[in-house]
């Protein structure tokens, strides 16, 4: 990752692949002995509270929102070295406003000194403006494209459009 701690990872079109495939880099970058910590901020549509069996009473939304501690809803995944997960949490009736607040500048701060990784699982970019929110205030942006589903134009537009939300995109990633 050289010197990236925080990575948001995105799609063009929503898939549980992506998903899941983020739940697998989580586990390999804690098997290889980074602190790591998987953020569900797809406040729309979550899904790692179903891949790593938790609740999803509350999670990243009802921290920004000011409800519990972090430490609260953090979830050691117990399975591996040293993985944890943070569920999505209550669902919000507008997450791009949740996602826009200095609350979520703060938390990602204080998160970054106390894991080596933080990857943030995003809507999709057909979904919603989160994704761009998210990675702006990430270290870099990973493309999944799905082979056979995502088209280049599309690639090709949303990297436009994250360079220009302030995020730089460190690489694509092509999952079948």
């Amino acid at each position: 990752t050289s010197g990236r701690k925080a990575l948001t990872i995105v799609s063009y079109n929503p898939s549980d692949e992506v998903s899941l495939f983020i739940a697998n880099l989580a586990v390999v970058f804690s098997q290889l002995g980074e602190r790591t910590l998987l953020i569900d901020a797809n406040l729309r549509y979550p899904h790692q509270h179903e891949i790593f069996n938790l609740k999803n009473k509350q999670g990243l939304s009802d921290v920004i929102a000011g409800r519990p501690n972090i430490s609260e809803v953090l979830a050691r995944i117990d399975s591996f070295i040293d993985l944890s997960v943070l569920p999505a949490g209550t669902l919000p009736p507008n997450p791009l406003e949740l996602l826009n607040r200095t609350s979520f500048d703060e938390l990602n701060d204080h998160l970054a000194n106390q894991f080596d990784i933080i990857l943030y699982d995003s809507v999709a970019f057909t979904s919603g403006s989160d994704a761009l929110a998210i990675a702006a205030r990430t270290s870099g942006v990973l493309i999944v494209a799905q082979k056979n589903d995502t088209r280049l134009n599309d690639i090709n537009t949303m990297n436009e459009q994250l360079k220009c939300s302030g995020a730089e995109v460190i690489g694509s990633i092509l999952i079948d």
